[in-house]
């Protein structure tokens, strides 16, 4: 099992720190990093996290899901336009292999 993966963060670029966010389970937590794991095959020292952002500039998405695969070699990322507690494992394994890219929701 992998013994680097950080709960989940949330960050915000908005003002209101004190709005309620849907958040999800350590459990789906574990079941969509597993999915990163299943999609792109890092290695076992590699940490992924998951982070979602909101946003208020414009052309910008209100909320978009970061996903970062951090190891000593490489560092990637994906993001996904939509919160993290509407994430599935069916976006995650649409990701294509070509990091910091967006995928619409």
């Amino acid at each position: 099992m992998h013994s680097r993966i950080l709960e989940q963060e949330t960050c915000s670029t908005m003002n209101d720190f004190f709005a309620p966010r849907k958040g999800i389970s350590p459990e789906q937590s574990e079941i969509l990093k597993q999915a990163v794991r299943s999609r792109f095959h890092p290695p076992d020292s590699a940490t992924i996290k998951l982070m979602e952002l909101r946003c208020t500039e414009e052309g910008c998405p209100p909320l978009e899901t970061v996903i970062a695969i951090l190891d000593e070699t490489e560092n990637r990322q994906y993001k996904i336009h939509k919160g993290i507690a509407e994430l599935t494992v069916a976006d995650i394994a649409s990701l294509t292999e070509h990091a910091d890219h967006d995928h619409p929701a």
